[in-house]
Parts: C-alpha cells; structure tokens; sequence
C-alpha cells in the first residue's frame, strides 16, 4: 500500500481561535446593551418614585445595610482566630482592612444623620390638602329633614 504524502495540520485550532474574537465582542456588546436597557429601567423606576418618602428612606436604609454588610464580612474574615493563626495576613492588609471599616462606620453614621433630617422634614411638612369648612355631620353632607304632608 502506498503512503499518502504527509498533509498540513487541519485549521481547526487557529479556526476556533479566529471565531474566538468575534464571538467574544458580540457578547460584550450584547452585556452592554442590556445592562444599558436595565439601566434606563432603574432611572424610570427612580424617577418615578423619587419623590416619595418611602423611596428616600429605603434609598438610606439599603445603603447603610450594605456598608453594614462589607464590614460584617470583613470583621468575619479577620476575627476568625483558627484563620488568622494559619495564614499570614500582612500589616498592611490588616491596616487596609481596618481603613475601610472605619470608613464604612463613618459612612453610617453619615447616612443615619440624613435619615433622621428626612424623617424630620416630612413630620414638619404640613398636609398637602388644606382642610375644608368645619362639618356638621358626618361625612359633611347636609342634613335632609323628611316632611310629611299626610298631616295637612
């Protein structure tokens, strides 16, 4: 039997890696245009509630949770004494650690300042609806007397 002469490698390696680049540009411009839409989504949906006092409070109360959050993780990470007997944390991670809980604390106290501000200002605000006249009756409507003309 004859020897086929030897051949050149298929392209399929340099092929997948040509599709490769392509396929990774459409799926970040796909991620773009759909954080952008989510995006757009989010500023409707604050727009439309902005005004309220419930967004404004709920606004604060989610950013002093998360701040709560990072340093609850941090404080977990390194307080964990089996953890910090085995590993060598660094000085300057630990001061690092350190500077950003302090930071998230002062942020806190921060953001509770401004939720009370709020708090107060909406409390002082008078009603929007200005009462009415005094009512006589319940509901304000005016009383209907019934006459019979039977008597007459």
């Amino acid at each position: 039997m004859a020897q086929r002469p030897p051949t050149e490698p298929l392209p399929w390696e340099d092929w997948a890696e040509h599709l490769m680049y392509p396929h990774l540009i459409n799926m970040t411009a796909e991620l773009i245009r759909d954080t952008t839409y989510k995006l757009r989504h989010a500023e409707k949906i604050k727009d439309r509630h902005s005004h309220s006092i419930t967004y404004e409070l709920g606004f604060i109360a989610a950013g002093i949770q998360e701040r709560f959050q990072r340093m609850l993780k941090i404080y977990r990470k390194y307080a964990d004494m089996k953890a910090f007997e085995e590993s060598t944390y660094t000085v300057p991670e630990l001061m690092n650690a350190y500077h950003v809980m302090q930071g998230d604390y002062n942020e806190i106290r921060l953001e509770k300042g401004i939720f009370h501000d709020i708090v107060r200002k909406y409390e002082s605000t008078p009603p929007t609806t200005p009462p009415g006249p005094p009512r006589s009756t319940p509901g304000g409507r005016r009383r209907v007397t019934w006459r019979s003309n039977l008597n007459e």
